[in-house]
C-alpha cells in the first residue's frame, strides 16, 4: 500500500504557462495562409502546438483587429491591435503591456517585436523571458527527455 511519490508529485504540479510573443503568427494559428508569415512565427507556432499536447499552458500575443481572447486547439490567443491602425506608439505600448499581463505566464518567449517593453515587464514582475532560439532549444530538449522517459517506462512494463 505504498504511495508512489513520483506519481503524486507529477499530478500536483501546476502547468507551466508559456507565452509566445509573435505578432504576425495569427494567420498560422487560425490555419489561414498569409504572405506576412515569417520563419520565426512558423517555428513558434509549430513548437507551441507540440507543447500544448504536453503539460504546458500556451498563449500567443498577436496582431489582429479584435481585442479579445480566443482559444484555438488549447492555445490562447491574445490579440493586441490591428497592425495597420494609426494608434500612436504610447498606446501600442499600453496594449502590449496589458496583453502581457493578461497572459500571466511564467515564461515569455520573445523572437522579434516588443523587446523593450517585454524586458521591462518581465523584470518588474519577476518573470522569465527568453530570446530567439534559446527557448526552442531548451523546450525541445525537455520534450525529448520526456518522450524518452515515457518510452522507457512503456518498454519496462
Amino acid at each position: 500500500m505504498g504511495v508512489n511519490m513520483d506519481y503524486d508529485r507529477y499530478h500536483y504540479i501546476k502547468k507551466i504557462k508559456l507565452c509566445f510573443i509573435a505578432p504576425n503568427a495569427y494567420p498560422l494559428l487560425i490555419k489561414n495562409r498569409s504572405n506576412n508569415v515569417i520563419g520565426p512565427d512558423l517555428d513558434q507556432v509549430t513548437l507551441a502546438e507540440e507543447l500544448s499536447n504536453e503539460d504546458y499552458d500556451i498563449s500567443f500575443i498577436t496582431y489582429y483587429d479584435e481585442h479579445q481572447l480566443k482559444k484555438i486547439n488549447d492555445i490562447s490567443i491574445i490579440n493586441i491591435y490591428d497592425p495597420n491602425s494609426k494608434i500612436n506608439f504610447f498606446f501600442k505600448l499600453i496594449y502590449v503591456w496589458k496583453s502581457l499581463k493578461k497572459a500571466d505566464s511564467d515564461i515569455y518567449f520573445h523572437y522579434g517585436d516588443f523587446l523593450g517593453i517585454t524586458s521591462i515587464y518581465t523584470f518588474l514582475y519577476k518573470k522569465k523571458v527568453y530570446l530567439g532560439l534559446v527557448l526552442i532549444i531548451l523546450l525541445i530538449k525537455k520534450l525529448l527527455i520526456k518522450k524518452l522517459r515515457n518510452s522507457a517506462v512503456q518498454n519496462y512494463h
